[in-house]
């Protein structure tokens, strides 16, 4: 049997066996676990050898806003309603909306032929040759196979578009709430991405100010028909204006108005007289006539003697000869003056109808005057309203600048973006660190021997047994026994 000394050195060894038992699977398979982190290690290496290096190359474009010469106020509505202002963020929207348009790449992938398909280098040693054809053949091979699996055919895709699509995934706008935009391009070589980066900028520059061109040309053109057209009304009112006042046949309605108003007065006047005189000429007709119509008929008057005396000696009242052809020569004469005022009246008054008529013509065409008059008035503000839009937009297109600009060109880069070989190594050994610890546990757990000698099978069952809280209600083995007696 064992001993108490002997007992307290068991649970002494056993102890440790215990406390590193966690541990003890990394141990048992630290050939497996090194195997699997250099394997990752060297197959990220080559995959960075596999892959091509590329470079970025960025253009700076600076966002300024415009000035606008304004003759006139001016408001700016959608809808009906007054727009509200353009926020920052959809400038910034707006320009990685143009430089991911097939517009805009279409022009690029033109320009710099990038369609045209690059000649192949297989210059160089033989390894290197037979190293850049094997690669070549897996990638065409790799794009076949991916299109039969995606389409179920091999589809041959037109160049141009898929330079467009190739260059839409290498083309990416940077911005820091700035108003400064960073247009960062990445290529195959320096050159291309500096190329590309330049055309690229360059081309959405031109974009946008051949819009804003395109635009005010539009509207030059459509405010210049409107201007047309309301000269050509201008002209149209104006000359019948003049053949209104020609109709008429004078130069100035207000002044023939005031002239005719003058002689009506005048005639109201004439009139006012005439009727006077008419009336007193009428009344001493009556009194003539009157004295004419006495009973008795004149006598002649005989010796010296006088009426007076005969009357006085109370004879008849009597007009003389003298008296009476005194008194019918005045009525004759009354009789001549009255007919002329008459006539003279009727003429006033004919001249007052006739004048009147002109005056009530005269209005009319006063009224009509006054109607062109506001027409023309209304046409001339329009074309003055539409010269000001006019002007405002030739001044817009000769004299006004693009709000991108150039701030800096691309610089060729002298180092690649990608693939970085110590970042993809060491990442790739980090994740295969953690992956192979992992199953390394799995691979204890269901007692599975990768690298690992038969041995470590027996320590694995001691371990367990050590773990295990009745190992030491179990009989030891035999042979165990054997040696400690």
């Amino acid at each position: 049997m064992l001993t108490v000394n002997q007992a307290a050195e068991d649970e002494g060894r056993v102890a440790p066996d215990v406390q590193h038992a966690s541990l003890q699977p990394l141990g048992e398979h630290r050939l497996f676990i090194t195997v699997f982190i250099l394997s990752a290690l060297l197959s990220a290496l080559v995959l960075t050898y596999v892959y091509s290096e590329r470079y970025r190359a960025e253009t700076t474009i600076f966002f300024k806003s415009s000035d606008v010469t304004r003759i006139g106020s001016h408001s700016t509505m959608a809808l009906g309603s007054p727009l509200p202002t353009l926020p920052y963020k959809v400038v910034t929207q707006t320009i990685n909306g143009l430089v991911d348009s097939d517009q805009l790449l279409r022009r690029v992938v033109t320009d710099l032929h990038l369609d045209a398909e690059e000649p192949k280098d297989y210059s160089g040693p033989w390894y290197i040759r037979y190293y850049k054809e094997l690669k070549d053949w897996l990638s065409d091979w790799a794009s076949d196979v991916w299109k039969i699996v995606r389409f179920g055919r091999i589809i041959k895709e037109d160049p141009v578009n898929k330079a467009i699509t190739d260059l839409r995934k290498q083309v990416k706008v940077r911005n820091d709430d700035s108003y400064v935009y960073t247009i960062q391009v990445t290529g195959k070589t320096p050159q291309r991405a500096v190329a590309i980066a330049d055309h690229l900028s360059t081309a959405l520059i031109d974009l946008v100010h051949r819009d804003e061109a395109r635009a005010a040309q539009v509207e030059i053109a459509k405010l210049g028909g409107l201007r047309d057209g309301k000269i050509t009304e201008i002209k149209e009112i104006e000359t019948r204006m003049r053949d209104l006042l020609a109709g008429v046949q004078i130069a100035s309605i207000k002044e023939e108005i005031d002239k005719l108003t003058a002689l009506s007065s005048q005639l109201q006047e004439n009139r006012s007289n005439t009727t006077a005189d008419l009336r007193q000429s009428e009344a001493k007709l009556a009194g003539l006539t009157a004295k004419l119509r006495l009973p008795n008929s004149p006598a002649p008057l005989l010796g010296g003697d006088t009426g007076v005396g005969r009357q006085g000696a109370g004879q008849p009242n009597r007009i003389g000869v003298d008296d009476y052809a005194k008194l019918t020569t005045d009525r004759h004469n009354a009789e001549i003056t009255t007919g002329s005022l008459r006539a003279r009246l009727d003429s006033v008054d004919r001249s007052f109808a006739a004048l009147t008529r002109r005056l009530e013509v005269l209005n009319q065409i006063q009224a009509e005057y006054d109607l062109m008059s506001a027409q023309l008035g209304s046409a001339k503000r329009d074309y003055s309203a539409l010269t000001d839009a006019y002007q405002e937009l030739v001044i817009r297109t000769t004299s006004a600048q693009s709000e991108l600009r150039i701030q800096a060109k691309a610089e060729p880069p002298e180092l690649p973006v990608s693939p970085i070989k110590i970042y993809h190594v060491a990442a790739a050994g980090a994740l295969a660190a953690l992956l192979a610890i992992g199953l390394a546990y799995v691979l204890d757990y269901f007692e599975i021997h990768v690298f690992l000698p038969p041995a470590g099978r027996n320590r694995r069952r001691r371990r367990e047994a050590a773990r295990s809280p009745l190992a030491e209600l179990e009989p030891e083995p035999a042979a165990m026994r054997l040696d400690t007696d």
